[in-house]
Protein backbone atom coordinates (compact mmCIF):
# COMPACT_ATOMS: atom_id res chain seq x y z
CA UNK A 1 0.00 0.00 0.00
CA UNK A 2 1.40 3.32 -0.99
CA UNK A 3 1.24 7.04 0.87
CA UNK A 4 2.55 10.08 0.15
CA UNK A 5 4.72 11.59 2.60
CA UNK A 6 6.04 14.87 1.27
CA UNK A 7 4.56 16.84 -1.56
CA UNK A 8 7.08 20.04 -3.00
CA UNK A 9 5.49 22.07 -5.78
CA UNK A 10 7.01 24.66 -8.07
CA UNK A 11 4.40 26.72 -10.60
CA UNK A 12 2.24 23.76 -10.63
CA UNK A 13 -1.27 25.67 -11.28
CA UNK A 14 -2.00 28.33 -8.97
CA UNK A 15 1.02 26.87 -6.88
CA UNK A 16 4.16 29.28 -6.97
CA UNK A 17 5.70 27.27 -4.18
CA UNK A 18 4.20 24.99 -1.36
CA UNK A 19 5.85 21.96 0.22
CA UNK A 20 3.69 20.03 2.59
CA UNK A 21 4.03 16.68 4.52
CA UNK A 22 0.62 14.46 4.89
CA UNK A 23 1.04 12.35 7.84
CA UNK A 24 -2.40 11.21 8.83
CA UNK A 25 -4.39 8.18 7.04
CA UNK A 26 -7.30 10.93 6.06
CA UNK A 27 -6.71 14.56 5.12
CA UNK A 28 -9.12 16.99 4.83
CA UNK A 29 -8.55 19.94 2.69
CA UNK A 30 -11.07 22.93 3.62
CA UNK A 31 -11.11 25.90 1.97
CA UNK A 32 -12.75 28.38 -0.81
CA UNK A 33 -13.38 27.99 -4.58
CA UNK A 34 -10.66 28.55 -6.34
CA UNK A 35 -7.79 28.59 -3.54
CA UNK A 36 -5.60 25.04 -4.91
CA UNK A 37 -7.17 22.53 -3.20
CA UNK A 38 -8.00 20.47 -6.62
CA UNK A 39 -4.75 21.23 -7.83
CA UNK A 40 -3.15 19.54 -4.65
CA UNK A 41 -5.37 16.71 -5.69
CA UNK A 42 -4.01 16.76 -9.08
CA UNK A 43 -0.15 16.83 -8.06
CA UNK A 44 -0.91 13.52 -6.01
CA UNK A 45 -2.84 12.04 -9.01
CA UNK A 46 0.71 12.55 -11.52
CA UNK A 47 3.10 11.58 -8.62
CA UNK A 48 1.29 7.88 -8.62
CA UNK A 49 0.37 7.31 -12.35
CA UNK A 50 3.12 9.80 -13.47
CA UNK A 51 0.63 11.68 -15.33
CA UNK A 52 -1.70 14.12 -15.54
CA UNK A 53 -5.26 12.81 -14.33
CA UNK A 54 -7.80 12.36 -17.85
CA UNK A 55 -8.95 15.11 -19.36
CA UNK A 56 -6.16 17.12 -18.36
CA UNK A 57 -2.80 17.72 -20.24
CA UNK A 58 0.56 18.65 -19.21
CA UNK A 59 0.61 21.91 -20.23
CA UNK A 60 -2.67 23.13 -18.69
CA UNK A 61 -0.70 22.29 -15.13
CA UNK A 62 1.65 25.49 -15.94
CA UNK A 63 0.47 28.53 -14.99
CA UNK A 64 -0.20 30.84 -17.74
CA UNK A 65 2.98 33.32 -16.62
CA UNK A 66 5.23 30.48 -16.33
CA UNK A 67 7.45 28.42 -18.37
CA UNK A 68 8.04 25.73 -16.39
CA UNK A 69 6.13 23.14 -13.60
CA UNK A 70 7.44 20.75 -10.82
CA UNK A 71 6.83 18.28 -8.30
CA UNK A 72 8.97 16.44 -5.86
CA UNK A 73 7.20 13.74 -3.97
CA UNK A 74 8.03 11.11 -1.43
CA UNK A 75 6.38 7.73 -1.83
CA UNK A 76 6.27 5.47 1.13
CA UNK A 77 5.71 1.72 0.36
CA UNK A 78 5.44 -1.69 1.99
CA UNK A 79 9.14 -2.19 0.85
CA UNK A 80 10.52 1.64 1.58
CA UNK A 81 10.44 4.81 -0.10
CA UNK A 82 10.54 6.29 -3.48
CA UNK A 83 11.79 9.93 -4.26
CA UNK A 84 9.56 11.40 -7.12
CA UNK A 85 11.01 14.48 -9.28
CA UNK A 86 8.66 15.42 -12.34
CA UNK A 87 9.69 18.53 -14.38
CA UNK A 88 8.07 19.81 -17.39
CA UNK A 89 7.41 22.38 -19.58
CA UNK A 90 4.78 23.08 -22.51
CA UNK A 91 5.79 20.39 -24.80
CA UNK A 92 8.23 17.84 -22.44
CA UNK A 93 8.47 16.33 -19.45
CA UNK A 94 11.21 14.59 -17.47
CA UNK A 95 10.27 11.95 -14.92
CA UNK A 96 13.17 10.27 -12.37
CA UNK A 97 12.44 8.25 -9.63
CA UNK A 98 14.67 7.62 -7.35
CA UNK A 99 16.99 9.25 -9.61
CA UNK A 100 16.70 6.89 -12.49
CA UNK A 101 14.29 7.06 -15.30
CA UNK A 102 11.82 4.59 -14.79
CA UNK A 103 11.78 1.66 -17.34
CA UNK A 104 7.45 1.54 -17.48
CA UNK A 105 5.19 4.70 -16.81
CA UNK A 106 2.58 1.87 -16.78
CA UNK A 107 3.73 -0.61 -14.21
CA UNK A 108 4.96 1.74 -11.98
CA UNK A 109 1.21 3.23 -11.72
CA UNK A 110 -0.54 -0.11 -11.57
CA UNK A 111 1.74 -0.31 -8.26
CA UNK A 112 0.38 2.99 -6.96
CA UNK A 113 -3.36 2.26 -7.45
CA UNK A 114 -5.23 5.55 -7.01
CA UNK A 115 -9.28 6.60 -7.70
CA UNK A 116 -10.10 10.36 -7.93
CA UNK A 117 -13.59 11.09 -7.90
CA UNK A 118 -14.42 14.46 -9.45
CA UNK A 119 -17.49 16.71 -9.23
CA UNK A 120 -17.44 16.30 -13.56
CA UNK A 121 -17.86 12.98 -12.62
CA UNK A 122 -21.28 12.51 -13.71
CA UNK A 123 -20.19 13.05 -17.44
CA UNK A 124 -20.28 9.37 -17.02
CA UNK A 125 -23.72 9.19 -17.87
CA UNK A 126 -24.44 12.49 -19.43
CA UNK A 127 -21.25 12.37 -21.23
CA UNK A 128 -20.15 10.90 -24.61
CA UNK A 129 -18.60 7.32 -24.65
CA UNK A 130 -15.15 8.46 -24.11
CA UNK A 131 -15.63 9.40 -20.22
CA UNK A 132 -17.32 5.86 -19.56
CA UNK A 133 -14.14 3.92 -22.22
CA UNK A 134 -11.79 5.85 -19.78
CA UNK A 135 -13.39 4.37 -16.40
CA UNK A 136 -13.15 0.68 -18.25
CA UNK A 137 -9.71 1.16 -19.55
CA UNK A 138 -8.43 2.01 -16.22
CA UNK A 139 -9.62 -0.71 -14.61
CA UNK A 140 -8.12 -3.00 -17.53
CA UNK A 141 -4.76 -0.99 -16.53
CA UNK A 142 -5.27 -2.81 -12.85
CA UNK A 143 -6.39 -6.20 -14.35
CA UNK A 144 -3.57 -6.46 -17.61
CA UNK A 145 -0.10 -4.64 -17.22
CA UNK A 146 0.42 -4.13 -20.55
CA UNK A 147 -3.30 -2.29 -21.03
CA UNK A 148 -1.54 1.18 -20.79
CA UNK A 149 1.20 0.23 -23.48
CA UNK A 150 -1.27 -1.74 -26.15
CA UNK A 151 -3.52 1.51 -25.62
CA UNK A 152 -0.89 3.51 -26.66
CA UNK A 153 0.56 1.57 -29.29
CA UNK A 154 -3.04 1.36 -30.73
CA UNK A 155 -3.30 5.42 -31.28
CA UNK A 156 0.23 5.55 -32.60
CA UNK A 157 -0.99 3.08 -35.17
CA UNK A 158 -4.51 4.37 -35.85
CA UNK A 159 -2.90 8.14 -36.13
CA UNK A 160 -0.71 6.65 -39.09
CA UNK A 161 -3.11 5.18 -40.39
CA UNK A 162 -5.60 8.11 -40.30
CA UNK A 163 -2.60 10.11 -42.29
CA UNK A 164 -2.57 7.82 -44.81
CA UNK A 165 -6.37 7.61 -45.78
CA UNK A 166 -5.98 11.24 -46.97
CA UNK A 167 -6.48 11.70 -50.72
CA UNK A 168 -2.82 13.11 -51.09
CA UNK A 169 -1.35 10.62 -48.98
CA UNK A 170 -1.65 7.68 -51.71
CA UNK A 171 -0.93 4.91 -48.61
CA UNK A 172 -1.38 1.36 -50.64
CA UNK A 173 1.22 -1.06 -48.98
CA UNK A 174 1.74 1.25 -46.51
CA UNK A 175 -1.82 1.84 -45.62
CA UNK A 176 -2.36 -2.14 -45.13
CA UNK A 177 1.14 -2.29 -42.53
CA UNK A 178 -0.54 0.13 -40.40
CA UNK A 179 -4.04 -0.83 -40.68
CA UNK A 180 -2.92 -4.99 -39.71
CA UNK A 181 -0.71 -3.17 -36.91
CA UNK A 182 -4.06 -0.82 -35.38
CA UNK A 183 -6.17 -3.69 -35.72
CA UNK A 184 -3.38 -5.93 -33.86
CA UNK A 185 -3.74 -3.65 -30.88
CA UNK A 186 -7.24 -2.87 -30.97
CA UNK A 187 -8.24 -6.96 -30.84
CA UNK A 188 -5.92 -6.66 -27.81
CA UNK A 189 -7.96 -3.32 -26.16
CA UNK A 190 -11.27 -5.65 -26.95
CA UNK A 191 -10.35 -8.58 -25.23
CA UNK A 192 -8.97 -6.61 -22.11
CA UNK A 193 -12.43 -4.40 -21.75
CA UNK A 194 -14.46 -7.49 -22.24
CA UNK A 195 -13.50 -9.04 -19.01
CA UNK A 196 -12.92 -5.51 -16.86
CA UNK A 197 -16.45 -5.26 -17.89
CA UNK A 198 -17.71 -8.34 -16.35
CA UNK A 199 -15.42 -8.05 -13.62
CA UNK A 200 -16.30 -4.52 -12.64
CA UNK A 201 -20.11 -5.09 -13.17
CA UNK A 202 -19.79 -7.59 -10.55
CA UNK A 203 -19.20 -5.20 -7.86
CA UNK A 204 -21.77 -2.43 -9.51
CA UNK A 205 -25.17 -3.55 -7.91
CA UNK A 206 -23.26 -3.93 -3.89
CA UNK A 207 -21.88 -0.34 -4.44
CA UNK A 208 -25.09 1.39 -5.35
CA UNK A 209 -27.01 -0.28 -2.53
CA UNK A 210 -24.48 0.80 -0.15
CA UNK A 211 -24.88 4.48 -1.69
CA UNK A 212 -28.48 4.47 -1.26
CA UNK A 213 -31.59 2.54 -0.47
CA UNK A 214 -32.99 2.55 -4.07
CA UNK A 215 -33.83 -1.37 -5.06
CA UNK A 216 -33.34 -0.75 -8.76
CA UNK A 217 -30.65 -2.95 -10.57
CA UNK A 218 -27.67 -1.30 -11.58
CA UNK A 219 -25.96 -3.33 -14.69
CA UNK A 220 -23.78 -2.58 -17.53
CA UNK A 221 -23.03 -3.59 -21.11
CA UNK A 222 -19.86 -3.30 -22.74
CA UNK A 223 -20.98 -2.86 -26.62
CA UNK A 224 -17.10 -3.63 -28.31
CA UNK A 225 -16.83 -2.59 -32.36
CA UNK A 226 -16.40 -5.71 -33.66
CA UNK A 227 -16.71 -9.51 -32.02
CA UNK A 228 -16.05 -13.15 -33.03
CA UNK A 229 -12.94 -15.49 -32.75
CA UNK A 230 -10.49 -13.57 -34.60
CA UNK A 231 -10.91 -10.12 -32.98
CA UNK A 232 -8.28 -8.64 -35.46
CA UNK A 233 -9.80 -10.03 -38.52
CA UNK A 234 -13.09 -8.63 -37.98
CA UNK A 235 -11.82 -5.49 -36.85
CA UNK A 236 -9.72 -5.22 -40.43
CA UNK A 237 -13.32 -6.36 -42.08
CA UNK A 238 -14.97 -3.29 -40.23
CA UNK A 239 -12.66 -0.97 -41.92
CA UNK A 240 -13.13 -2.53 -45.08
CA UNK A 241 -16.41 -2.23 -45.38
CA UNK A 242 -16.27 2.01 -44.33
CA UNK A 243 -13.13 2.62 -46.10
CA UNK A 244 -14.80 4.92 -48.47
CA UNK A 245 -16.24 6.80 -45.74
CA UNK A 246 -13.56 7.16 -43.91
CA UNK A 247 -11.26 7.97 -46.82
CA UNK A 248 -13.71 10.63 -47.30
CA UNK A 249 -13.63 12.48 -43.57
CA UNK A 250 -9.90 11.36 -43.20
CA UNK A 251 -10.05 9.44 -40.24
CA UNK A 252 -11.37 6.16 -39.28
CA UNK A 253 -14.93 6.19 -37.76
CA UNK A 254 -15.17 2.87 -36.45
CA UNK A 255 -12.90 0.62 -33.74
CA UNK A 256 -12.06 0.77 -30.65
CA UNK A 257 -11.60 4.46 -30.22
CA UNK A 258 -15.46 4.55 -30.83
CA UNK A 259 -16.81 1.93 -28.13
CA UNK A 260 -19.63 2.23 -25.51
CA UNK A 261 -20.00 1.36 -22.30
CA UNK A 262 -23.41 1.54 -21.11
CA UNK A 263 -24.98 1.88 -17.86
CA UNK A 264 -28.58 0.93 -17.24
CA UNK A 265 -31.05 0.69 -14.75
CA UNK A 266 -33.35 -1.85 -14.29
CA UNK A 267 -33.06 -2.30 -18.11
CA UNK A 268 -33.13 1.19 -19.00
CA UNK A 269 -30.27 3.44 -20.68
CA UNK A 270 -29.47 5.30 -17.21
CA UNK A 271 -29.23 8.55 -19.46
CA UNK A 272 -32.28 8.62 -20.80
CA UNK A 273 -34.40 7.35 -18.16
CA UNK A 274 -33.03 8.22 -14.91
CA UNK A 275 -33.64 11.04 -12.23
CA UNK A 276 -30.52 13.49 -11.78
CA UNK A 277 -30.52 11.46 -8.08
CA UNK A 278 -30.65 8.17 -9.74
CA UNK A 279 -27.55 9.11 -12.45
CA UNK A 280 -25.59 10.94 -9.03
CA UNK A 281 -25.82 7.42 -7.06
CA UNK A 282 -24.73 5.47 -10.37
CA UNK A 283 -21.16 7.30 -10.89
CA UNK A 284 -20.25 7.08 -7.68
CA UNK A 285 -21.63 3.55 -7.27
CA UNK A 286 -19.31 3.19 -10.22
CA UNK A 287 -15.99 4.78 -8.23
CA UNK A 288 -16.62 2.56 -5.29
CA UNK A 289 -17.08 -0.28 -7.64
CA UNK A 290 -13.53 0.21 -9.21
CA UNK A 291 -11.67 1.05 -5.16
CA UNK A 292 -13.37 -2.30 -3.74
CA UNK A 293 -11.62 -4.13 -7.44
CA UNK A 294 -8.71 -2.42 -6.81
CA UNK A 295 -8.34 -2.75 -3.15
CA UNK A 296 -9.36 -6.78 -3.65
CA UNK A 297 -7.29 -7.65 -6.95
CA UNK A 298 -3.93 -5.32 -5.78
CA UNK A 299 -4.27 -2.95 -3.02
CA UNK A 300 -5.89 -0.69 -1.33
CA UNK A 301 -5.94 2.43 -3.30
CA UNK A 302 -5.15 6.29 -2.67
CA UNK A 303 -8.60 8.31 -3.05
CA UNK A 304 -8.80 11.11 -4.01
CA UNK A 305 -12.31 13.13 -3.21
CA UNK A 306 -12.58 16.18 -4.81
CA UNK A 307 -15.54 18.45 -3.46
CA UNK A 308 -18.65 15.29 -3.74
CA UNK A 309 -19.67 16.40 -0.93
CA UNK A 310 -22.14 19.65 -2.01
CA UNK A 311 -23.65 16.55 -4.57
CA UNK A 312 -25.05 14.38 -1.70
CA UNK A 313 -27.39 14.66 1.18
CA UNK A 314 -25.99 13.66 4.92
CA UNK A 315 -27.24 10.35 4.37
CA UNK A 316 -25.65 9.17 1.17
CA UNK A 317 -22.36 10.90 2.14
CA UNK A 318 -22.41 9.23 5.22
CA UNK A 319 -22.82 6.09 3.56
CA UNK A 320 -20.67 6.76 0.72
CA UNK A 321 -17.70 7.57 3.40
CA UNK A 322 -17.44 4.85 5.58
CA UNK A 323 -17.99 2.37 2.92
CA UNK A 324 -14.32 3.98 1.30
CA UNK A 325 -12.56 4.52 4.18
CA UNK A 326 -12.83 0.16 5.29
CA UNK A 327 -11.32 -0.54 1.77
CA UNK A 328 -9.31 2.22 0.79
CA UNK A 329 -5.58 3.58 1.67
CA UNK A 330 -4.49 6.79 2.26
CA UNK A 331 -7.60 9.62 1.46
CA UNK A 332 -7.42 13.55 0.47
CA UNK A 333 -11.08 15.13 0.56
CA UNK A 334 -11.41 18.58 -0.68
CA UNK A 335 -14.45 20.37 0.44
CA UNK A 336 -15.69 24.08 1.56
CA UNK A 337 -16.78 22.85 4.51
CA UNK A 338 -16.05 20.78 6.92
CA UNK A 339 -17.39 17.04 6.34
CA UNK A 340 -15.98 15.28 8.98
CA UNK A 341 -19.18 14.99 10.69
CA UNK A 342 -19.81 12.21 8.31
CA UNK A 343 -17.16 10.35 8.97
CA UNK A 344 -16.78 7.29 11.66
CA UNK A 345 -14.49 4.92 12.68
CA UNK A 346 -11.05 5.10 14.16
CA UNK A 347 -8.90 6.20 10.85
CA UNK A 348 -6.03 8.63 12.06
CA UNK A 349 -7.86 12.39 10.63
CA UNK A 350 -6.19 15.78 10.18
CA UNK A 351 -7.84 18.93 8.95
CA UNK A 352 -6.16 21.49 7.00
CA UNK A 353 -7.29 25.18 6.00
CA UNK A 354 -6.06 25.80 2.51
CA UNK A 355 -6.03 29.46 1.19
CA UNK A 356 -4.10 31.06 -1.70
CA UNK A 357 -0.67 30.04 -1.46
CA UNK A 358 -1.20 28.59 2.00
CA UNK A 359 -1.59 25.49 3.42
CA UNK A 360 -2.38 25.84 7.65
CA UNK A 361 -3.41 22.59 9.81
CA UNK A 362 -6.57 23.50 11.86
Amino acid sequence: MSRITRLELKGFRCWDDAFWCPKAEVHLLIGANGVGKTSLLEAIYVSTQLRPPPGVRWRELIPQDGETGFICTELQTEVGKHQLRIGFDRSDRRIKIDDQTPRSAAAFAADHPIVFFRPGDLSLVQGGPKERRRLIDSVAEHMFSDHREVSSRYAQALAARNALLRPSARGGELLDIWSAEAARYGAKIIEHRAEASVVLESYLQPAYEAICSGKEQLTAVYKPCAQGDDLSASIMTLWHQHRTRDERQGHISYGPHSEDWVLRLDGRNLRQRASQGQQRSAVLACRLAQVELIAQRRSPPILLLDDITGELDDTRAEALFNRLLIRSGQVFVTATRDPSPWLSGNRQLDRFRVELGHIHAI
